[in-house]
């Protein structure tokens, strides 16, 4: 209901899911900037690439395992993207 009044004053809207994850923060951080016009700062890019980085050197534990992931069906949606 918010997102449907806020389009019919006119307010720029956007609805997502948690913003968790690399992809997720990504669509996020791109939607915000589109809104905002302004540019992702290049400390964020910077953070970006350790994250990615950190996740390529933890693979090697993390490949093969199994994961339970239980709770809010939102919070849900995000970890399992996130793990996928």
């Amino acid at each position: 209901k918010t997102l449907e009044y806020c389009k019919e004053v006119g307010q720029v809207t956007a609805s997502f899911h948690y913003p968790l994850g690399v992809q997720a923060t990504d669509e996020f951080l791109m939607k915000v900037s589109e809104i905002t016009g302004k540019e992702i700062p290049p400390a964020i890019g910077l953070e970006r690439g350790r994250l990615v980085d950190a996740m390529a050197d933890s693979q090697a534990w993390l490949h093969g395992k199994k994961y339970a992931i239980y709770g809010d069906p939102d919070f849900v949606y995000a970890v399992a993207r996130f793990v996928l």
